[in-house]
């Protein structure tokens, strides 16, 4: 890959040197320079989602055949949204910078100047062939990949469909634009220019008259380009406002199952690219570099719009109840006698996004379902330690508790389902919305706690058969009715270990060192679903949240990152929770008499990937990145080695008392998305992992632990 990428930079050198002699290519190359990165993104984006970046953005591409249709459609508008772009451009260019795209008295002629012709559709037939030009270049190559990664050829039958209402589409909205818009704004912007050119020759030879509208008004009459332009732009204005409505989680679910994420990331590049090729052609002419405005502007409008992302929090309800380790075994310890329940089960459940999630859920639901454990696993199950996907997946197997049962066999199947049902969707309708909005212009954004984050906890409650909050699962932890799950997240302030749990007291804290939510928030309580998107804030996909502003003192409004940059196992919390009950955990059962000798460490995890070989010829790359490459690395080698030393402490001390911890691990092997979208060969791959014999000896060996003493 990079040294086809080195041969064409060196092929579009060679091509341009000779023409910037005739011509001043490299300057209109730099005016154009949005629409040309937009479109190379539009061309470098199959070959990343199949490539190098396959694990973030593959399954944008994993369509149905609706979602082909879809994307072909908004394909087709990102690569006509450039042509005009690039037209436009052109057009404009000479008048605003007086600088003519050809030299002196060099002509339109030959192949340069054909090719600029071709740009401008200088003719009907150009014109035409522009178009064609335009969809085979940016919008082929992204449908015709999203076509055969989603199925076969046959694919390509709704991929040309969605192409074909998008020209149709455009070509309404062309008509429109010539039959009612132009007849009505021409005769304004008429009366503008001739006042501009009046006030121009009236000042002339005054320094800077007149710059301000140069190159917008030169002409008295809309162009055939701008009417088609404007069509675009009402069309794209349209489905934009439209799908604020249509796509909001939870509004219309038929509608927004039928449009994919990709469809919305075309959407906001075509935006993006109209946007700042705007903003370019106006600053420009005063030598202001744009992104320095942007990033200044937005920076501006943060601050003094004191916009953050936020999010929501509930008063308190109730007496607060003692849910500490402590009385958490104690109750369970009553309703599960030695004899029947010789072990107790700790489960932690590792971070990797939705295969994570999916994987967590296959675990719990299948062990749950294995008939050779009967449902002796659900019920030795007493604390789930877990990390970012792993922990929504472990989230919609504890809600499913009730009365003190674990979730029966005819709720398993929905349990696997919602951990596995893709929240793309709503992540991006986040991103492409409010938080673009708070980007551009924050007070349009009112509900400061509206953003991609609470469009994820969306699409997750509606998966939720019964939403609940962390004092209202406290209430069963503390009965023992259900196991407390903690979602292991990371204070970005401090870097510290946050644990979003059900455990805790008002007597006793959790555990010496890390702060819990409901300790450092005594009068607020949190949804549950809260608790796992705080959990799996994954970099950039989800953002990094606090406190929403008022509903708790400023100097503690903590933002709260993904667990994963701590420990992105879990372990580290399931070791204080067995740190904090092993010593009543070893003395005898009141009511049996039996002594436990035992306690499983249920451990699910994604496998870690092959040993990469040593980097060569990467001297420059090294020299530059190697010590961020460092530090994204060491995290998880330095998690594994830290987890594996505390887990073999706590397992030395605890032997020399009769007590042995047993570690079961159920790990996936590597591979997968990072993003929050399965595709069917992922979900199959998943299903058979746990079919693979790794798994059938852990499940085994499970059962030998948990059959009851009088059985052995």
């Amino acid at each position: 890959m990079g040294w086809l990428l080195a041969v064409l930079v060196l092929a579009l050198v060679a091509a341009i040197l000779p023409a910037q002699r005739r011509a001043y290519v490299l300057q209109y190359l730099f005016f154009c320079r949005f629409a040309v990165t937009v479109g190379a993104l539009l061309v470098v984006l199959p070959l990343l989602a199949l490539g190098p970046g396959k694990s973030f953005l593959g399954n944008l591409l994993a369509l149905d055949g609706a979602g082909v249709a879809v994307v072909g459609g908004f394909a087709t508008l990102a690569a006509l949204a450039l042509m005009f772009t690039v037209d436009l451009l052109l057009a404009a260019v000479p008048n605003r910078f007086k600088l003519p795209f050809f030299r002196g008295d060099a002509t339109e002629t030959g192949l340069l100047g054909w090719l600029y012709r071709l740009a401008r559709g200088a003719s009907p037939r150009l014109a035409r062939l522009r178009t064609a030009v335009f969809f085979l270049l940016f919008a082929v190559p992204l449908v015709v990949t999203a076509a055969l990664r989603s199925g076969d050829v046959r694919m390509l039958v709704p991929a040309a469909a969605g192409a074909a209402a998008a020209f149709l589409l455009r070509w309404i909205a062309t008509v429109i634009a010539r039959t009612y818009v132009r007849p009505r704004t021409e005769p304004p912007f008429r009366r503008l220019a001739e006042r501009y050119q009046e006030s121009v020759a009236t000042g002339a030879g005054t320094p800077g008259h007149g710059r301000f509208l140069q190159g917008y008004v030169e002409s008295a009459a809309i162009g055939l380009q701008h009417v088609r332009a404007l069509g675009l732009l009402g069309l794209v204005g349209a489905l934009y406002l439209s799908g604020y409505w249509l796509l909001r989680p939870g509004a219309f679910p038929a509608v927004a199952g039928v449009v994919p994420p990709l469809a919305l990331v075309l959407l906001l590049l075509v935006i993006l690219c109209w946007l700042f090729s705007g903003l370019a052609f106006f600053f420009d002419l005063y030598r202001v570099p744009l992104l320095l405005i942007a990033t200044a502007g937005s920076f501006a409008m943060y601050q003094y719009s004191s916009s953050d992302h936020y999010y929501r929090t509930v008063p308190a309800a109730g007496a607060p109840s003692d849910a500490s380790p402590g009385r958490l075994f104690e109750e369970w310890n009553r309703r599960h006698p030695a004899n029947r329940f010789p072990v107790m089960i700790v489960v932690t459940a590792s971070g990797g996004g939705i295969v994570a999630a999916r994987w967590t859920a296959q675990v719990l639901t299948g062990l749950e379902h294995d008939s050779a454990l009967g449902s002796r696993f659900g019920d030795a199950l007493t604390f789930v330690s877990s990390v970012s996907g792993g922990g929504v997946g472990a989230m919609y197997f504890v809600a499913r508790y009730a009365d003190g049962n674990p979730p029966p066999q005819a709720e398993l199947e929905g349990i696997l389902r919602a951990a596995g049902t893709s929240s793309l969707e709503a992540t991006a309708w986040g991103l492409l919305y409010p938080d673009l909005w708070r980007a551009v212009l924050p007070w349009l954004v009112r509900d400061l706690t509206l953003d991609r984050g609470w469009a994820l906890e969306q699409s997750w409650s509606r998966q939720l058969a019964r939403p609940a909050t962390l004092r209202q699962w406290r209430q069963d932890v503390a009965a023992a009715r259900r196991p407390a799950q903690t979602f292991n997240a990371t204070v970005t302030e401090t870097g510290e270990r946050f644990l979003v749990t059900p455990l805790g007291g008002a007597a006793a804290p959790v555990v010496e060192g890390p702060r819990s939510f409901l300790e450092l928030y005594p009068d607020r309580d949190l949804s549950v679903v809260t608790a796992a998107r705080l959990s799996a804030a994954f970099p950039f996909v989800t953002p990094i949240g606090r406190p929403a502003a008022g509903s708790v003192p400023d100097n503690i409004a903590y933002h709260v990152a993904d667990g994963g940059y701590y420990d992105n196992f879990g372990v580290m919390s399931a070791i204080e929770f067995l740190r904090a009950v092993l010593p009543a955990y070893v003395r005898p059962d009141p009511v049996s008499g039996v002594r436990r000798t035992r306690v499983v460490l249920l451990q699910i995890r994604l496998a870690p990937g092959e040993r990469p070989a040593a980097a060569t010829g990467s001297g420059w790359l090294y020299a530059a990145i190697g010590p961020a490459v460092t530090m994204l690395n060491v995290r998880q080698a330095a998690q594994r080695a830290r987890n594996e030393l505390e887990l073999s402490l706590l397992r030395e001390a605890w032997e020399k008392q009769g007590v042995a911890i047993e570690s079961i691990e159920f790990e996936l092997p590597a591979g997968g998305p990072t993003s929050w979208r399965l595709s069917a060969a992922e979900l199959a791959a998943i299903n058979a992992a746990w079919d693979a014999s790794p798994a059938r000896d852990s499940r085994a060996r499970l059962k030998l632990l948990l059959e009851p003493v009088h059985a052995r």
